[in-house]
């Protein structure tokens, strides 16, 4: 269980610094990432921060749900899958670092799910 514990919290905080992120450095990663659109990023992080937020809630209280412990996993494969159409399909224009970024997140993303799968069956 420390397992899981540890790789939801590792989630949570990756997010929660994603979402804080793209609250606070919106300006610089709209230029960053050949983006220009002043909502799109603020309301990606407050719906980060709130997932990460979610993942402690569950974390303090519903550890032991494994059907929540799925639904956390699936919103992180759901992230990774949006994210490769994203790259493969060369959406909204985006620079070269703008997907290179995104593809690296995803890429973490999706290894915190992988790893709370695993340890989703040790409980």
């Amino acid at each position: 269980m420390e397992n899981l514990k540890f790789w939801l919290r590792c989630n949570a905080a990756f997010s929660m610094t994603s979402g804080f992120s793209l609250l606070f450095a919106n300006q610089y990663l709209q230029t960053f990432l050949g983006f220009q659109n002043a909502d799109v990023l603020p309301s990606i992080g407050i719906n980060l921060i709130v997932f990460a937020v979610g993942i402690l809630v569950v974390i303090q209280y519903y550890l032991k749900h494994k059907n929540i412990i799925s639904l956390i996993t699936l919103l992180d494969v759901l992230w990774v899958i949006g994210s490769a159409i994203l790259i493969i399909f060369q959406l909204f224009s985006l620079s070269a670092k703008g997907y290179w970024l995104i593809g690296i997140i995803a890429c973490i993303v999706g290894w915190f799910a992988a790893k709370q799968y695993k340890y989703k069956y040790k409980l």
